[in-house]
């Protein structure tokens, strides 16, 4: 169960989780739920240091590598995700093709549904 958690938490970047919070307009309400997020995430990644004392990479070698090879594409990827999220929320027309397929890429890209 706890395996499972960290492969959850090492997939998630808070620079990232800025970037989409980046389309959220209203500072307030933007700050206060990304601070919680931001809280929680650092929490639990205390509290798995405590379950694992030693690194993933020592304990998951192949997975750590896996992390590793795809973590510069995913960033891509979810960066021009948020670009076509904002340019959605402009037109507010029709949910654009480009960005169904870069939810079905990331989600490749995890190895997730999405």
């Amino acid at each position: 169960v706890f395996t499972g958690v960290e492969t959850n938490l090492l997939s998630a970047h808070p620079e990232l989780m800025r970037a989409y919070a980046s389309l959220v307009e209203d500072a307030s309400i933007r700050d206060t739920f990304l601070d919680r997020i931001l809280g929680e995430y650092e929490l639990a990644r205390a509290r798995l240091a405590e379950l694992f004392p030693r690194p993933n990479a020592e304990r998951r070698p192949r997975y750590a590598r896996t992390l590793e090879l795809r973590e510069r594409p995913l960033e891509r990827l979810h960066l021009q995700q948020v670009e076509l999220l904002r340019e959605w929320r402009r037109s507010g027309g029709e949910l654009p093709q480009e960005l169904v397929f870069s939810i079905s890429a990331i989600a490749s890209g995890l190895r997730t549904t999405g």
